[in-house]
């Protein structure tokens, strides 16, 4: 799959050929301001730049794909989601990423209903999606529909991609399938120990989450030693990577999102696990 802002740097690179050098200096600028922080500067400019820019022309869609990336990384979901729908009419051919990164911005919006018909979609039109499958198992997971969740992992086609490992002792955790929860969480923190070059630790499962529930599946198999090993690590991992702190430093309207509410709950949860599974 290419990444969320892949459509600004394809039609940079495919369509600024040929533009004028001022034009090309105004749209690097909006850019550089999207990539220093300053969104509000960044919008204003795209702003500005599309009201000189036809649809038709290839000048707006690279300005489109800027502002998805400005949307993103200010957390204007709804904004983001706007966007992408107006690239899928700009972009027919490039509908499979778009809808993917749709699916996401709903599931960060908590909007499950339409992350799910979305998903379901594309299932069924690139059923060769990498990452589909799992990102519908974590809804479905998140929803406490461990069936639901494993029926579509285990309707994917060819070789599951790794991170629905996590996904699957999720599932069985939930279902208090201990010994199965276990092969998967095991499975899962095996690659991410021997695979450090994914950099999965700051991805949207993180280490943390991951040796936490390790630490849950190991306790209700009665293994105190691992369950207390493993919430210690999951911790840990929290502290060095700051995740209470980021999230703290997020907009208000980011934290009063249920999803983000739920995850530093989840977060502040380890201390509370660390007394319990380590007396």
């Amino acid at each position: 799959m290419k990444s969320p802002y892949f459509i600004f740097i394809f039609l940079f690179t495919i369509f600024c050929q040929g533009q004028t050098q001022l034009t090309m200096e105004k749209i690097s600028s909006a850019y550089k301001l999207s990539k220093s922080g300053d969104y509000k500067k960044a919008a204003d400019q795209i702003a500005v730049l599309k009201k000189s820019a036809s649809p038709k022309d290839s000048l707006y869609s690279i300005l489109i794909g800027i502002s998805v990336d400005v949307n993103m990384k200010a957390y204007n979901y709804h904004a983001a989601i706007n966007n992408m729908e107006e690239l899928l009419v700009l972009m027919p051919d490039e509908e499979q990423t778009c809808l993917t990164n749709i699916a996401c911005c709903s599931r960060y919006l908590d909007d499950t209903d339409k992350n799910i018909a979305i998903s379901k979609k594309i299932v069924k039109k690139y059923p060769d999606n990498e990452i589909v499958y799992g990102n519908l198992a974590n809804t479905y997971n998140y929803l406490k529909q461990y069936d639901k969740a494993l029926e579509v992992l285990n309707g994917r086609p060819g070789k599951h991609f790794y991170t629905e490992d996590f996904q699957y002792a999720q599932a069985y955790f939930g279902l208090k399938q201990y010994g199965k929860a276990k092969e998967y969480i095991e499975k899962y923190l095996a690659y991410e120990n021997n695979d450090k070059s994914r950099n999965i630790g700051a991805g949207p499962i993180g280490e943390y989450i991951a040796h936490k529930l390790a630490a849950q599946i190991y306790n209700a198999l009665g293994n105190k030693d691992k369950s207390c090993n493993s919430i210690t690590k999951a911790a840990q991992l929290a502290a060095d990577q700051k995740v209470l702190e980021n999230f703290n430093a997020m907009p208000e309207k980011v934290k009063a999102q249920k999803l983000a509410k739920d995850k530093i709950a989840e977060v502040s949860e380890l201390g509370k696990l660390k007394a319990q599974y380590c007396k």
